[in-house]
């Protein structure tokens, strides 16, 4: 976890957004496993940043990454910390005060599909046009392997 001093200009994303009446979100980026935030401040502020991915795709309990740092009045700060990947994203949650952001980047949505175990969507209904198509001709065999039509049931 870094702390670095800065304006946010160079961050990928430099849209602004106000946390607190003294604090500010003036940038973030996500960029090889890491998050860096950039946070202006007109005095003394406290920053938390927690680490919303760690443990999305594992079952069981899962210790949340955090780290809270000291923001000095009159200055900006660049706070990076590392972040786990889920579902082909990162997001971490930030709270100033008593306010608070989720900052993200997209996530795979095929991650949440329930048809997945079967091949998604396409294979569930490739399969049961399948087990349709066996049936029907199983039955047309038997219709035509029988002399006189089926007798018995």
């Amino acid at each position: 976890m870094a702390v670095t001093s800065g304006d946010g200009s160079t961050l990928a994303n430099t849209e602004s957004i106000q946390m607190t009446d003294d604090a500010r979100i003036v940038g973030w980026e996500f960029s090889q496993h890491h998050v860096k935030i950039a946070i202006e401040a007109d005095s003394l502020t406290r920053v938390t940043i927690t680490d919303g991915g760690a443990g999305l795709e594992d079952a069981g309990s899962t210790r949340i990454p955090k780290t809270t740092r000291r923001i000095w009045g009159g200055e900006t700060t660049i706070v990076s910390m590392p972040v786990a990947t889920a579902f082909g994203g990162h997001v971490v949650g930030v709270s100033i005060g008593d306010s608070g952001v989720r900052l993200s980047t997209e996530m795979d949505a095929q991650g949440r599909d329930p048809l997945r175990h079967f091949g998604g969507q396409s294979g569930l209904f490739s399969g049961i046009g399948i087990a349709i198509l066996t049936s029907l001709g199983g039955a047309w065999y038997v219709l035509r392997s029988e002399a006189s039509g089926v007798v018995e049931a």
